[in-house]
């Protein structure tokens, strides 16, 4: 999985433009990235084997932290 890849599941997960979704973009930053939106991505990074320990779900809240747990996961490319 590219960083690509990681920008593209979360604009489907939080059905926004891809255009919006960048390195240094967080849930402060997009008016979908909600409680309801986290567990949309996280939905999505299970499907594509990425397991977020309960613990990390916080770091789903920008898209660095979602990169870090992709790459933790041993799947980013």
């Amino acid at each position: 999985m590219t960083e690509q890849d990681v920008f593209n599941l979360v604009s489907d997960a939080l059905a926004v433009p891809r255009e919006q979704i960048h390195r240094g973009c967080s849930a402060q930053d997009i008016s979908g990235w909600d409680s309801m939106g986290t567990l949309g991505i996280l939905t999505a990074l299970s499907r594509c084997g990425v397991l977020v320990e309960p613990a990390d779900v916080d770091k789903l809240q920008s898209i660095e932290g979602i990169l870090a747990e992709v790459r933790k996961a041993g799947k980013l490319d």
